[in-house]
This record gives C-alpha cells, structure tokens and sequence, in this order.
C-alpha cells in the first residue's frame, strides 16, 4: 500500500487510489498554500467526492501552480532586468571615469602650459 508524506505526516492511500488520482495528489503534494493536515484531509476526502468537487479541487490547485509559475517568472523577469541595469550603471561608472581621467589629463596638461608660459613671461 503506498504511503505519502507531508511535512513527517504520513498517510496509506491504496494503489488504485493512487493511480485514479496521481495527478491530483502530486498537485496536493507540492501546494504551499495547505498545511500537511489539509494535504492529509483532502487526500482522504477524495474517494468520498463527487468528480465535480475532484475538478473543482485540480482546478483550485492548478490555478495556485499557475500563480506560482507566473511569479517565479516574474522574479526572473525582474532579476535580469536588475543585473542588465546594474552592468549599465558598472559601464556607465567605468565611461564616468575616463572621461574624469582625460579631463584631469587636460587640465594638468594646460597647467603646465600656462606654467611654462608663465616662466617665459617672467624673464
């Protein structure tokens, strides 16, 4: 007799029980919206349901895999937007730079100048 297991909760359901409703325990099995005594309760419920309830229950649990999906998306989605931004802001800093680096090497080039006009001046 196969045996789940929720969160150190275990629980016998019978093969044919398993095989009717794989699909539906596996759902069960990887909700996080229910605790490991609703997982329990729900798996012992389902030889006792209606199909309509059975339908409504996958739907329910569907739409939660579905949500969760979409937000992982999402939170990938957002993550590389992050590290494109974070590699512009690092490129934009590193152009920043050179162009502070040529700026100081102009401007000390025309101090020298004007100091070597200066010195000639001075004579």
């Amino acid at each position: 007799m196969p045996s789940l297991h929720f969160d150190g909760k275990e629980i016998q359901i019978s093969q044919e029980m398993m095989d009717r409703f794989s699909d539906l325990i596996h759902l069960l099995e990887i909700s996080e919206s229910m605790t490991p005594d609703d997982k329990i309760y729900w798996v012992r419920s389902l030889e006792n349901m209606k199909d309509d309830q059975v339908d409504s229950l996958r739907g329910i649990l569907e739409q939660e895999q579905e949500k969760k999906a979409k937000i992982e998306e999402q939170f990938e989605v957002d993550a590389v937007a992050a590290i494109k931004q974070s590699e512009q802001d690092v490129l934009e800093k590193k152009r920043q730079e050179k162009r502070d680096m040529r700026k100081n090497a102009e401007t000390k080039s025309k101090n020298a100048d004007q100091q070597r006009i200066d010195e000639l001046l001075s004579f």
